[in-house]
């Protein structure tokens, strides 16, 4: 399930795709950023994830990866709501020269978002 990404009206802060914020105010907090990087259609992708201190970087398999692009570069931004407790990816895909950017919840949290960042 995609969600759309929103924007307070008048200070383009960025809006919770659970709750959509208060009165206009979101309170969302990134904890973790993904990279993803591929040659188009390849087997396998660099995933680089930052998390407080902490950086790791692997070469992984493009499939189950969490790549928001299905063959190309992909980076995605783990966010929670202060508000109402949820959870979510904030997605950019690359595709044919386009750039996407949608919400989707995060089911199952990765290792790296389990620890408490600092």
């Amino acid at each position: 399930m995609d969600l759309h990404v929103s924007l307070a009206k008048f200070d383009d802060q960025l809006m919770c795709a659970g709750c959509g914020g208060n009165s206009g105010v979101s309170y969302l907090h990134h904890r973790c950023v993904e990279v993803h990087e591929r040659a188009e259609d390849e087997e396998y992708v660099r995933l680089t994830r930052v998390r407080g201190s902490s950086v790791t970087s692997e070469l992984v398999p493009s499939k189950g990866s969490g790549n928001p692009s299905d063959r190309r570069n992909g980076v995605r931004i783990a966010f929670d709501c202060e508000l109402c407790q949820r959870k979510y990816w904030l997605n950019f895909a690359q595709h044919k020269g386009q750039t996407f950017i949608y919400w989707t919840p995060i089911l199952e949290e990765p290792p790296t978002l389990s620890a408490s960042s600092g």
